[in-house]
């Protein structure tokens, strides 16, 4: 149980170091001048159809417009264990090139208690996405009795 304890502190230690040197390394990368809009991630609804992730764009950061005719832009399907994602979060990586976007794994026909993953996905241009679901409760021994991630 210590050592599931420890490897989770570590993963979590990591992630937040991570997001560190990325949010320094970008001080010193694109510049206002590179960027023409603003992107946002989201998802539509409580209904497993509308658990999907779908983007906006918007040119001054308060009037966006959904992109794909408010489609979601990957299947939730696929890429989740649940059949669902939620609360989409994205940033661009230190390079400047590469994208990040993390998922809430769960749908919420099934309990609001029933998100026991994660799902991480990684992209060069916004379009095409691979990805990697992570159940914590099977990742980490000790874990089982988890009910939100």
């Amino acid at each position: 149980m210590k050592k599931n304890r420890i490897s989770i502190l570590v993963t979590l230690f990591l992630i937040h170091a991570t997001c560190g040197v990325f949010a320094q390394a970008y001080r010193s990368g694109p510049t206002d001048k590179d960027f023409a809009g603003y992107l946002f991630a989201y998802f539509k609804g409580n209904a497993v159809v509308d658990e999907a992730v779908c983007f906006a764009i918007s040119t001054d950061g308060y009037t966006y417009r959904a992109l794909n005719d408010n489609q979601p832009i990957l299947d939730s399907k696929i890429i989740s264990k649940t059949g669902g994602v939620r609360d989409p979060h994205i940033l661009r990586g230190e390079d400047g090139k590469t994208f990040y976007m993390v998922l809430t794994d769960m749908t919420s026909s099934k309990g609001w208690d029933s998100n026991r993953g994660l799902i991480l996905l990684k992209s060069e241009d916004l379009v095409h996405w691979s990805h990697q679901a992570i159940d914590i409760q099977q990742r980490f021994k000790g874990q089982e009795a988890l009910k939100r991630v």
